[in-house]
């Protein structure tokens, strides 16, 4: 079994979802949020939009404005079937849970 994480960033009710593969978050969402010291502090660093840190993003979803809200989801990857493969898809997902709830800047 393979877990990945997803951090899904919401604007205005409007979900956009990034995938921040160059932060291990396939390792991290075996572990409790609370014991990943740098987790929140990575949300609240992508709350408030730090060019340094959204510059480890693909692309910056938010580049005119930060997100409102982030949460962060949990979900179990299997490779895909053959069938779905000749379509493109190379992974079949499950999600597991909340691994981080809604959150926004006080």
């Amino acid at each position: 079994m393979c877990i990945g994480s997803d951090v899904g960033l919401a604007e205005g009710g409007a979900g956009v979802f990034i995938r921040a593969r160059a932060l291990s978050l396939e390792f991290t969402a075996v572990d409790d949020p609370r014991r990943v010291r740098w987790f929140p502090r990575f949300l609240e660093r992508v709350l408030r939009n730090e060019p340094d840190m959204m510059a480890l993003l693909e692309k910056n979803p938010f580049p005119e404005t930060p997100p409102v809200f982030v949460r962060a989801l949990y979900y179990d990857y299997t490779y895909a079937s053959p069938e779905e493969k000749a379509k493109g898809q190379w992974w079949d997902r499950r999600l597991l849970g909340v691994y981080f709830p809604a959150s926004r800047l006080k």
